[in-house]
């Protein structure tokens, strides 16, 4: 499929990690469609990807738990995630249930 502009968008053939649909001169960099996803890659190598239940993988293709799938983050190695405020900031992450709130906070 060719780029095509309609009344109702622009429409891009899918493309893959390798060959993204959508980018610059660095020809295997850039944002790419496929079965229901949508992804963006850099080096040739897919670094995230958004499905069509709404999850956020980073680093992966698998979602995570079934219970805790929202946000996937995996890597070859250690895996993390920072937090940073400005120094007169919170640092805060939230857990929320229909009946519970619980907060990491760091001051």
């Amino acid at each position: 499929m060719a780029t095509t502009i309609t009344a109702n968008g622009i429409n891009f053939p899918d493309g893959s990690a390798g060959s993204p649909s959508i980018g610059g001169s660095d020809t295997n960099t850039g944002l790419f469609t496929g079965a229901d996803i949508i992804g963006f890659s850099t080096g040739g190598s897919e670094r995230l990807r958004i499905d069509s239940d709404g999850r956020l993988l980073l680093g992966t293709t698998t979602p995570g738990n079934s219970t805790a799938d929202d946000l996937t983050i995996a890597t070859s190695s250690n895996t993390g995630i920072t937090l940073r405020s400005a120094t007169n900031g919170e640092g805060n992450i939230f857990f929320q249930t229909n009946l519970y709130a619980y907060v990491l906070s760091q001051q």
